[in-house]
């Protein structure tokens, strides 16, 4: 996920190594398809999934922005008719007004990763609402990413050919879903966008200007498209800097004036590659530049890696701050924001980033990579949190680390350990007293979550089940809730009730809960 601005090292500027096996490529091939972690989906939304605040950025943009991680749960849930109308709602949004071009190009995006769990749901999508461009949209995206992430990210002369020929398979296929979903909706300039990174993937210069031109006739002060454009005109891809900058000249900045921003494009292609061959002073003033001509989400995320390859954290951590401010729920920024937190140690803040980021791209290489280091640091700041005393801050980052891996052994025991440890007091005294503040805190799910454990020691189950029922009356979205109750259902043998506080735990984000319902089914 994340286009074309991370897939330039896909063609090759001088050789760097033989290409694998048939066979080791076609293992390493599935291994990208393979989810990084079972993280819990968003919870459901109840209306049109827009997030954030009303009105216009300095551009004439709107604040609000589309919820990908909420599409992907209506997707998971089956709820095909409203996917179709919000997309359907999304377009003519921006049909209306250019300045939401956002919103269908965000929501075609929430279906950017390459899960094999993705494409059956898709397929079913497609079959309920024929009649819509919507589900065409969705799966061509997808197919796009899924083409990109079969290919891999090798340079050309250590692609295996079996890689080469699995992305064209598959981008064929992502050019006709975008291509019925132009013929029924003919101003989706987001399909026009995606068309342009199929393009682009084969050097098609003429073709990727035909498209463009098709695009700017819908929209002739669009942005998103023309982003495409430049990267497809890279040098890496056989295009050039004379071919991007006269194209970023082309763009009609008097209608919009988020247009002078192309330029940038320019400067954080070249800074790319100059962080490649760690030329880092060079590489920064390069993405000095880029910001020089506005602010923009890109431009300071790209300074930040140049800040990052620096070892300068401090700076690095600020731009990609701001880039995530500027551009909310965008995963190429979401693993940034993971990645440097990482590497200052700041591990609720990588784990918090890590597991929004996905939600939105299961499959994503710098999750993969950060996953086990993000999990091993929040394990050990919990252990030093309730050594110090802060049992709540202990008990909220292991979860943290329970919600990116339901499996992992020590975590899940550092959390029960913490719950029912043999500090954990049961007498009739000590009883009343949780007893009672569970009834003084109605809300308060640790208080209640306190009790629990405690009775659970005396194998009071039924009790456990009463509690948390009474909780869940008064606080039917917590998802903790749920699980809590479904594991003294399991207790009981009632396996049905169990697996249905599971499944509706999970609903609610948490990834423990999707684990054990898979476990009870």
């Amino acid at each position: 996920m994340g286009g074309l601005g991370l897939v330039g090292c896909r063609r090759a500027r001088h050789g760097r190594g033989e290409p694998p096996s048939a066979e080791e490529a076609g293992r390493a091939r599935v291994g990208r398809q393979t989810k990084v972690a079972e993280v819990a989906p968003a919870p459901l939304p109840t209306g049109l999934p827009l997030v954030g605040k009303e009105g216009l950025d300095a551009d004439g943009y709107p604040l609000k922005w589309v919820d990908r991680a909420a599409l992907r749960s209506l997707l998971r849930a089956e709820h095909y008719a409203e996917l179709t109308r919000y997309l359907e709602e999304l377009q003519t949004a921006f049909e209306a007004d250019p300045k939401k071009e956002y919103w269908t190009a965000d929501a075609a995006a929430a279906f950017e990763s390459a899960e094999a769990e993705l494409l059956p749901l898709l397929e079913a999508w497609v079959k309920a609402t024929p009649q819509s461009f919507a589900p065409y949209l969705a799966r061509g995206a997808y197919r796009v990413e899924l083409g990109f992430t079969r290919r891999g990210a090798r340079w050309a002369n250590e692609t295996a050919e079996g890689d080469l020929e699995a992305m064209h398979d598959t981008h064929k296929k992502a050019f006709a879903d975008l291509e019925q979903a132009l013929s029924m909706r003919p101003k989706t300039v987001a399909a026009y966008s995606l068309e342009l990174a199929l393009l682009s993937a084969s050097a098609q210069v003429r073709e990727i200007r035909q498209v463009a031109a098709k695009a700017a006739e819908v929209c002739p002060s669009c942005l998103l498209f023309r982003v495409r454009v430049m990267h497809a005109l890279e040098p890496r891809w056989g295009g050039s800097y004379d071919a991007m900058a006269e194209f970023a000249r082309s763009a009609p900045v008097a209608q919009n004036p988020r247009l002078r921003v192309l330029p940038a494009y320019l400067d954080i292609d070249r800074a790319s590659l100059l962080r490649l061959d760690d030329k880092l002073d060079e590489a920064l003033a390069a993405s000095e530049r880029a910001c020089a001509l506005g602010e923009y989400w890109k431009s300071r995320l790209d300074r930040a890696l140049s800040f990052e390859a620096k070892a300068d954290l401090g700076q690095a951590r600020l731009d990609v701050e701001r880039a995530d401010r500027l551009r909310p729920g965008e995963p190429e920024v979401l693993f940034s924001l993971a990645r440097i937190a990482h590497a200052q140690h700041r591990w609720e803040a990588a784990g918090q980033a890590l597991i929004t980021a996905l939600r939105l791209d299961p499959t994503d290489s710098h999750g993969r990579h950060l996953l086990p280091y993000v999990i091993e640091g929040l394990v050990y700041d919990s252990a030093q949190h309730y050594k110090a005393g802060r049992k709540e801050d202990a008990l909220r980052t292991i979860e943290l680390a329970i919600g990116l891996d339901p499996k992992n052994r020590q975590a899940v025991g550092q959390k029960n350990y913490m719950l029912a440890g043999p500090t954990i007091a049961t007498g009739a005294d000590d009883l009343g007293k949780l007893q009672a503040a569970a009834t003084a805190a109605p809300n308060d799910f640790r208080a209640h979550q306190a009790l629990d454990y405690a009775l659970a020691k005396q194998r009071r189950f039924a009790d456990v089940i009463q509690m948390w029922t009474g909780y869940l009356a008064a606080n039917p979205q917590d998802g903790r809730a749920h699980l809590e109750r479904g594991g003294a259902f399991f207790q009981l043998g009632r396996r049905a009730d169990a697996l249905a506080d599971a499944k509706a735990a999970c609903e609610l984000g948490v990834s423990e809960a999707c684990a054990r319902a898979k476990m009870l089914q």
